[in-house]
């Protein structure tokens, strides 16, 4: 082969490579509006696969002779390594569009192994699943043969040029990996893509979308190391066992027990009726998991979120309790929560039902049920239930029809009217009613072992979900009332609850100190939030979720002002939920200016000024 046609060839490879990561590119900075100046060091990044394959192939072609045998290991290859890059494109547009984050490499094998039930959700047989990726590894396959038969130029080369090819190569790759210093995660600031993904932990901490800089998370972070020096742990406390509950993506709207008229929650009901109970509705930091049990633990708003935060846990932990952490999904890589808990005595997640679905809520039954009966020492249970998420696995049971997954509806927020989905609200209803027999059950067991003769139990949502409203769906894209908005039910077995505050306006940040109030034990000083049992003191709360930034203003009696920023866009939302609770009349213009402008400092991250004046309302 001459040397031009060797070199034409290389130039084939080059660009045929590049058509997939310039596609790719397009959806991520048009579609997903990621930053422009990711395109240049991806393109670079994606040098390094095309020199290795390049190396691969040179390899083989000198230590297979045998020309069939050759083109059809070096076909595989190929294939192998365009399938792969495939997938971690489509994984990466998943996990923004869905989660707000590029994918982890840790949580790739999750992504994947949640394939067969993401398609039960959207009824695609499993049979239809295994053919088409055997249709596609076989396209993979047919299309590198036929590609390498015509353009393959490394089984022509001499021993000499071989060689020398060889050396090229292995030295490119060398070189690029010493200029990009590769191993310390070099574009992580462009937003490059493959380094989020091979580097999550450098730098800065992308949690489905909130970045947590490494700077500002060490600042915290000393505060906090403050903060467990100086605590001290009750010298008398009740040491009731606590229960916490959270079921992902719970709203109170849909649950009987808040009044809605399907009857979705009647064991929560039953429970009503037989044991002191105090519910409300908080709304939620964030529209998302890891987030929102961030929040939940650690009593902080998204824009305090750190590495080591003092949590419930360790609090806990410092008072002598056990911990059983109970979890359904994957808190350990895909949502990454196992090192923020710290040492627990139990740790089960979907990774360790490995015989079943990692969003199955079985396991967690099954789990419980093996577990001792209560010995006296003071214990705390979490469990997190996924019967109501629309990724869950389907039972089956359909208490309301017709029902159908809403995984596919739209998830962009454009501010457009409602979407009335009966399917859609079916498929949400029979999971909150099957999250509601999970808890019965749980419950149960529990009596039954002892862990609730003096107990108490908290059962709450990580966040809400949208279901229609301003036409969107799901949740992780938006800071809408159906995503924030979440309950909180504190029940009591074997003692009195305490009586919460009146006309209380309550954030997820204040369940944990208001659990410690219940259990007398004293909370951390870094804590933002507030024990619902103290007198009502109206503040200012935060929420983001992805560019959305925001708060909740309550300080003018009888008004609930909720304020937020489309960062992307630029626009300003002003709505009094006092009179308005579903967003429907965006009031920004007939807002102060200089209300206005406080709220919009205070959202980038400025600190809220405390007296304002009561905003005119648009009638």
């Amino acid at each position: 082969m001459s040397v031009t046609r060797i070199a034409r060839c290389f130039a084939t490879d080059l660009v045929g490579w590049y058509c997939l990561p310039c596609a790719f590119l397009v959806a991520y900075v048009v579609y997903l509006q990621q930053p422009a100046a990711s395109v240049i060091p991806h393109i670079a990044a994606m040098a390094l696969p095309f020199t290795a394959l390049i190396f691969i192939r040179l390899l083989t072609a000198r230590l297979i002779s045998q020309p069939t045998a050759r083109l059809a290991t070096a076909s595989v290859l190929l294939g192998v390594c365009i399938g792969s890059t495939l997938v971690y494109y489509a994984l990466v547009l998943i996990s923004l569009n869905y989660w707000g984050g590029v994918v982890a490499w840790n949580a790739i094998p999750t992504f994947i192994e949640q394939v067969p039930d993401m398609a039960d959700a959207m009824h695609v047989p499993r049979l239809a699943l295994g053919v088409g990726v055997g249709a596609l590894s076989g396209c993979l396959f047919t299309t590198s043969w036929c590609y390498l038969k015509h353009f393959d130029w490394t089984a022509d080369l001499g021993r000499t040029a071989w060689t020398v090819a060889l050396c090229i190569t292995a030295c490119a790759a060398m070189l690029w990996m010493e200029a990009a210093s590769a191993f310390q995660a070099p574009w992580i600031a462009q937003a490059e893509p493959l380094s989020m993904t091979l580097f999550p932990l450098a730098g800065s901490r992308d949690i489905e979308g909130h970045r947590i800089n490494a700077a500002d998370a060490q600042r915290l972070d000393e505060t906090e190391d403050r903060a467990r020096a100086s605590y001290m742990p009750a010298s008398r406390s009740a040491k009731r066992n606590l229960v916490l509950i959270v079921v992902d993506a719970l709203r109170p709207d849909h649950m009987s027990l808040f009044g809605y008229a399907r009857k979705t929650t009647p064991y929560m009901e039953a429970i009503e009726s037989s044991h002191p109970v105090r519910k409300l509705i908080a709304h939620a930091s964030c529209g998302d998991t890891v987030c929102g049990l961030l929040s939940l633990a650690s009593s902080k708003s998204p824009r305090d979120l750190s590495f080591r935060p003092f949590g419930l846990h360790e609090v806990l932990r410092r008072n002598g309790y056990r911990i059983h952490m109970i979890l359904s999904g994957d808190h350990t890589y895909f949502h990454p929560m196992k090192e923020y808990y710290g040492h627990v005595d139990t740790w089960f997640d979907g990774n360790s039902a490995v015989s079943t679905s990692i969003d199955d809520d079985q396991p967690l039954i099954d789990h419980l049920a093996a577990m001792a009966d209560w010995d006296g020492a003071p214990t705390m249970f979490q469990f997190h239930l996924m019967s109501a998420h629309v990724t869950r696995r389907d039972d089956g049971k359909r208490v309301f029809s017709p029902a159908r997954s809403y995984l596919l509806a739209p998830r962009v927020d454009y501010d457009g009217p409602d979407t009335q989905l009966a399917t859609a609200t079916n498929y949400y209803d029979n999971g909150v009613f099957a999250a509601d027999h999970v808890v019965e059950t749980l419950i149960s067991q529990l009596l039954h072992k002892g862990y609730l003769r003096n107990a108490l139990v908290v059962i709450t949502a990580d966040h809400g979900e949208s279901l229609g409203e301003h036409g969107i769906f799901g949740h992780a894209n938006s800071v809408r009332e159906e995503l924030l908005k979440v309950p909180v039910i504190f029940v009591a077995y074997g003692h009195q609850i305490g009586t919460f505050s009146a006309h209380v306006v309550a954030s997820q940040i204040d369940i944990a100190p208001t659990i410690l109030a219940e259990l007398d034990i004293p909370q951390p000083e870094t804590w933002e939030g507030h024990p619902l049992q103290a007198p009502f003191q109206p503040s200012v709360t935060y929420f983001e979720e992805r560019s959305y930034i925001g708060l909740l203003d309550p300080r003018m009696p009888g008004r609930l002002w909720k304020y937020w920023v489309d960062r992307d866009r630029g626009n300003e939302f002003a709505f009094d939920l006092s009179v308005d609770p579903h967003e429907k009349h965006n009031l920004i213009a007939t807002v102060p200016e200089a209300i206005r402008g406080r709220w919009r400092r205070a959202v980038l991250y400025e600190k809220a000024e405390a007296p304002i004046e009561p905003v005119v309302r648009n009638h």
